[in-house]
């Protein structure tokens, strides 16, 4: 039976971290998240959340796309560059970022905990192809021809290859880089 006392115990203590400007927002998914048992912690912009997220282990980020500074976009490519297969869920008014890692404002209580449990309760694999999906919509548009973008390329190609080394393939094809020397393509961690 799904209570409240149910979706509290299966939250365990997993920690999730808030960033979004907007202090109303974070209080309000702060209220929701620790009500079902969850340990959130927020801040208010991107370059916090990356020394943040440096210092502590998060299983998952749930950050507002367009904020002063660093952007959403920005702090997850520069969180994923140390730590690959962190998740991230994108709360924002735009529609603009489709699919699982996205949750749409404004939006209930019940479908901020049902992404979250989505999220969390996912493998690793399905996590990481979420992640690429994503990433083959909007990272490769935003850095075409850049050092940054190949260093994300490869950090997720290395956490991706475990589960699915042809994907891995596919994904540094479709970034351009199947054509670096062969021990740069080595995707051992």
């Amino acid at each position: 039976m799904d209570t409240p006392n149910t979706r509290r115990a299966q939250a365990g203590n997993r920690r999730i971290l808030l960033v979004d400007d907007e202090h109303a927002i974070t209080e309000l998914l702060k209220l929701i998240l620790e009500q079902s048992g969850y340990l959130a912690e927020r801040v208010d912009n991107g370059v916090d959340a990356i020394r943040i997220s440096k210092e502590t282990s998060f299983d998952l980020v749930l950050c507002d796309v367009f904020m002063p500074g660093i952007d959403g976009y920005e702090a997850m490519e520069r969180i994923i560059e140390y730590k690959p297969t962190q998740r991230f869920c994108f709360v924002t008014g735009y529609a603009e970022v489709p699919g699982m890692c996205c949750l749409p404002k404004p939006f209930e209580p019940e479908e901020l905990l049902d992404r979250v449990r989505t999220l969390l309760s996912a493998s690793e694999h399905d996590w990481l192809s979420w992640l690429l999906s994503f990433y083959r919509q909007h990272v490769v548009l935003r850095h075409r021809e850049s050092e940054h973008r190949r260093k994300l390329f490869l950090a997720l190609s290395r956490a991706y290859q475990k589960d699915a080394p042809s994907e891995a393939f596919s994904f540094l094809k479709l970034a351009g880089l199947t054509a670096l020397p062969i021990e740069t393509m080595k995707l051992n961690p």
